[in-house]
């Protein structure tokens, strides 16, 4: 009787998955790719473009950055805003965040166009849906499902709401991918997971929005403490050196990523205590509140 209603339950499956057994990868991407293309249309043909936060703060800081950068200068000093005020410094700056590097050759005349920074961040949008595509195959779903997963995740209501806000996109981007290797490196005590992790957090860091920071970095330590639970409840005794190797590759991909982004890191700190908002009371961070009721 166990194995027929074991047959009746795999059988639906099995069929779902020889239905779709034409689906490729690069199907999956192709379409994730036209229907990015579909929705950013008036955008990507220059009938449309970002606007607010886009305009006012992130296309200055980029200009500014690749600018510099194309001129064989390191934008340590932003001469433009009032009497001047450090630049690499602003973590938003995204002076370190290596994929920024690509937008250098298009900096010509002085000037970064509008268009390709747009195009840059529809981009981190296409990878945010190939990271989820393979973090989902990772975590075992049907190649329809991850395409599904993939599709879900780049068009969500936050990623669309905060197209203006590269900063966040590009931390979108890569954190499936994160969270992929964070579990690969923990259960398979891979060093080379351990370090592409840390490198890739590093970006994340390097992305340059500190609330979503903090977010990612205290998902992952929850997802830790998952892993550690589910670890103890799987072994009949306590498994002390199975949860020291989970507990050391984990804080080795911490340790990685802070390492790689200390050079961002430190001088933001100090640039921190020396904004107005270090001196901020608390009845001033009180304006503008949403009152729980």
């Amino acid at each position: 009787m166990a194995k027929q209603d074991k047959k009746k339950t795999t059988q639906p499956t099995q069929n779902y998955n020889n239905a779709f057994s034409f689906l490729k990868d690069w199907h999956c991407f192709a379409i994730l790719g036209l229907l990015l293309v579909i929705f950013f249309r008036n955008v990507i043909f220059q009938n449309a473009f970002f606007w607010e936060d886009f305009i006012f703060q992130f296309y200055p800081f980029y200009n500014f950055s690749t600018t510099s950068l194309a001129s064989g200068e390191l934008p340590l000093w932003n001469p433009y805003t009032f009497g001047g005020m450090p630049f690499q410094a602003d973590i938003q700056s995204g002076v370190f965040y290596l994929p920024s590097l690509l937008l250098v050759p298009f900096a010509t005349g002085g000037m970064l166009h509008f268009w390709y920074l747009e195009m840059f961040t529809i981009a981190h949008i296409f990878l945010a849906g190939i990271t989820m595509f393979y973090c989902a195959k990772h975590f075992g779903l049907s190649r329809p499902a991850a395409l599904f997963s993939a599709l879900a995740y780049m068009l969500s209501g936050f990623a669309i709401v905060h197209m203006i806000h590269i900063v966040m996109i590009a931390q979108l981007a890569w954190f499936p991918l994160v969270v992929m290797l964070f579990h690969r490196a923990i259960h398979l005590s891979s060093f080379l997971s351990t370090i592409l992790c840390g490198f890739i957090l590093s970006l994340v860091v390097f992305g340059g929005h500190p609330q979503i920071t903090f977010y990612f970095f205290f998902f992952l330590f929850v997802f830790f403490l998952y892993e550690l639970y589910q670890t103890i409840r799987n072994e009949e005794s306590f498994p002390t050196k199975k949860i020291l190797s989970i507990s050391i590759f984990a804080a080795g991909v911490i340790l990685v990523a802070i390492g790689l982004a200390a050079i961002q890191l430190l001088p933001t700190f100090e640039l921190a205590n020396l904004s107005v908002r270090s001196e901020i009371n608390y009845e001033k961070s009180l304006e503008g509140q949403l009152y729980w009721q």
